[in-house]
């Protein structure tokens, strides 16, 4: 069973210069659906693997491994311009 369907960019990005807009993984992304029920993200360090996927989990709302919660996570606050960007289907 997928849970996850697609993501896709919603409107324009303002700042794309800014981390984490300025991900190469990020700038492109317009749309990208899920065809299978697993998926591996493969890439080199930096290629903004982990940011897309911790995006995916606070724009998701899930249960973070941390003591706080994801939308109250300081470390994952860096990412809510991406988060902002992004529609989970």
């Amino acid at each position: 069973m997928i849970h996850l369907c697609e993501i896709s960019q919603v409107g324009e990005r303002k700042n794309n210069d800014v981390y984490p807009l300025n991900i190469p993984v990020v700038k492109g992304l317009d749309k990208f659906s899920f065809t299978s029920p697993v998926i591996v993200f493969v890439g080199e360090n930096g290629s903004g693997k982990s940011t897309l996927l911790e995006a995916i989990a606070r724009a998701a709302e899930l249960p973070a491994v941390g003591s706080e919660e994801v939308n109250r996570d300081a470390t994952l606050k860096m990412l809510q311009p991406l988060v902002d960007s992004i529609k989970l289907v």
